[in-house]
């Protein structure tokens, strides 16, 4: 799951269970994945995505 989060984090918690169901052929609840990311270092206020012309040394 922490790898799905890294290659995108706007994954909400129901396309990261479909995928562990395509990827792996196992159902999880949305809970279980809750549970198995309460360890990790993921704060949320707002998220949201940049161009990469924002941080450009053009500009």
């Amino acid at each position: 799951m922490d790898e799905y989060l890294d290659d995108n984090c706007t994954y909400t918690l129901a396309a990261m269970r479909d995928m562990v169901l395509w990827d792996l052929g196992v159902s999880l609840g949305t809970q279980t994945i809750i549970n198995k990311l309460i360890g990790k270092l993921y704060t949320l206020k707002q998220l949201r995505v940049e161009p990469m012309t924002c941080n450009n040394d053009v500009n």
